[in-house]
């Protein structure tokens, strides 16, 4: 393992350590070097290393025990929908995607029954936007803040907590979100036909509709980052 030698030394402990946990090469319910041993061989001290440490206990991968030292958890038990952001795992992504679109459905559904005035015209404010938007990073900050729109729309805090994860996830999967978001035409007719299904009013329809609109870009997408 090679030393760390960077001014952003606690982000990068707490990467290796986490890279090193969710790909097994500390396996769940062994127990990390002692403290002094882990952060010689890291090449930080060992404040740094127990910032790291702090940061990996408050993802659930690891807790300490006192007298035993640090214990690797299950991470897929104990862990969140977080960790994908630091995944490149492409079944993992594909049930990212498919749980983005469980989210805008029942968003879609929740919005027909709660949405006020004022929630459908921030929808429909950046639909309009994103027609004319064609530099990508605007874009995809415009679908953010299309998306948080409906969630919002919603009333539903569940739903917007779950949101704030995803977001997390998907601003550090830019992979991912440029093939989503690559068919720009496609992107602003599925906002076009979202908006319309929120002023529908018809939950039980609007939540079959959203997933029919969203599933073929997501498909594409998929097959795209598994040929790269």
């Amino acid at each position: 393992m090679d030393a760390i030698r960077t001014q952003r030394t606690v982000d990068l402990t707490a990467d290796r350590l986490r890279n090193d946990i969710l790909s097994g090469t500390w396996p769940a319910g062994q127990l990390l070097p002692p403290e002094r041993a882990l952060a010689a061989e890291l090449g930080v001290n060992r404040l740094t290393l127990r910032a790291a440490f702090s940061r990996l206990e408050a993802e659930h991968l690891i807790a300490p025990h006192q007298g035993r030292g640090v214990q690797v958890l299950d991470w897929q038990q104990t862990g969140g929908l977080g960790l994908l952001a630091h995944q490149e795992d492409r079944e993992a992504l594909s049930e990212l995607l498919s749980l983005r679109r469980a989210l805008a459905a029942e968003a879609i559904r929740l919005a027909c029954i709660h949405a006020e005035r004022e929630h459908v015209g921030v929808i429909q404010r950046w639909e309009e936007r994103q027609r004319h938007e064609e530099d990508p990073r605007r874009f995809f900050e415009g679908d953010l803040a299309f998306t948080r729109a409906l969630v919002a729309a919603s009333g539903s805090l569940p739903l917007m907590l779950l949101f704030n994860t995803m977001e997390r996830v998907f601003r550090a999967q830019p992979a991912a979100v440029s093939r989503m978001l690559q068919d720009r035409d496609a992107a602003r007719s599925s906002y076009a036909a979202l908006l319309a299904l929120v002023r529908s009013e018809q939950p039980d329809l609007a939540r079959r509709a959203v997933l029919q609109v969203l599933q073929p870009g997501d498909a594409e997408a998929l097959a795209a980052l598994l040929e790269d």
